[in-house]
């Protein structure tokens, strides 16, 4: 049978509304009567009935989280340090990865557990779909640079991450300079973003700008095409990690050195970028504070907070050997 506060109560000889006050994160209890129920509490296995909870203070202590896959380690990443974040303040986190089709089903899911509020990384379909919700759920959009009315919006500076990475070839003395994105990205809004700060940056050069948009599973096929075309000397502005991972792979395939021979850049700054071997340059969206300014903002949401609230952090570009200059 599943332990009951009043279990832990009478093992640690207490009433059963203190139990209820260290359940709840109360500072208020005497800190042996919390040590008490905490021994108590491991002793019997009790754990939160979350639905009993909600009806009693009206909140469930958890949070949901909506990712649109994880085959990018960037939401991967993501996912974890947004995890380390409500860890921190006692919040669970509920987490579901959705396509753009299967969105609105999953945020309704997320209303019907009971969820405190949400925290939506970059969703597909949210003007349309997600109005409504946010203006009864307390809601913070990550990643994205727009979001309905009554939520609020944190998301890294695309336009001008993408600039630097476009320009560290440049500098770097690369002449034939491309941007590479799948056809997957372009469900993002952040893909145009990106490519604006490209064709920003090779605007200022008088170089000749050229964007391609390739199936998902095509990367190693396109960049091998390029380069039998333009050979060394060419450089790729990938969209994002997996992008600029794929493209080094073919590279490496092809016999040439990425760096020396071809350039790339990436964004997201995950694990891939840091293979040794690959040490690939990458945009860093600053997780870090993204993650926790977020777990911030729907913690002041819930609280009562009306006004919404718009941050976009600075990008920085990671230097590593996949963007030296060319022939060295």
């Amino acid at each position: 049978m599943r332990a009951t506060q009043v279990d832990v109560a009478r093992i640690a000889g207490v009433s059963r509304q203190t139990v209820s006050l260290v359940v709840n994160s109360d500072k208020r209890v005497a800190v042996a009567s919390r040590q008490a129920i905490l021994k108590a509490i491991e002793k019997t296995g009790y754990r939160v009935n979350t639905a009993a909870r909600k009806l009693a203070t009206a909140s469930s202590g958890v949070y949901g989280l909506l990712l649109p896959d994880l085959s990018n380690a960037f939401f991967g990443v993501l996912a974890q340090k947004l995890r380390e974040a409500c860890d921190r303040d006692d919040i669970g986190l509920f987490v579901m990865t959705t396509d753009s089709e299967s969105e609105r089903g999953a945020i309704n899911r997320f209303v019907d557990f009971g969820v405190d509020g949400l925290l939506l990384v970059a969703p597909r379909r949210i003007e349309s779909d997600f109005s409504t919700v946010v203006r009864n759920t307390p809601s913070v959009v990550l990643t994205a640079p727009t979001s309905p009315e009554g939520a609020d919006l944190i998301y890294a500076d695309d336009i001008g991450g993408a600039r630097l990475a476009t320009t560290e070839l440049i500098t770097a003395g690369y002449t034939n300079i491309i941007h590479l994105c799948t056809l997957s990205d372009m469900k993002s809004a952040s893909t145009k973003l990106r490519k604006l700060g490209y064709y920003e940056a090779i605007a200022s050069t008088g170089m000749t700008s050229n964007s391609f948009v390739i199936p998902d599973e095509a990367v190693e096929t396109k960049v091998s095409e390029l380069l039998k075309q333009h050979g060394k000397g060419l450089a790729i502005v990938a969209h994002n990690g997996m992008t600029a991972f794929r493209s080094a792979s073919a590279v490496m395939r092809s016999g040439l050195s990425v760096g020396a021979d071809v350039g790339i850049t990436g964004f997201d700054n995950t694990y891939l970028a840091a293979i040794p071997g690959l040490a690939l340059t990458s945009i860093d969206q600053n997780t870090n504070r993204m993650t926790a300014k977020s777990v911030a903002l729907l913690k002041q949401r819930i609280s009562g907070r009306k006004k919404d609230t718009q941050l976009v952090l600075p990008t920085s570009l990671v230097r590593r050997a996949s963007s030296v200059r060319y022939g060295v």
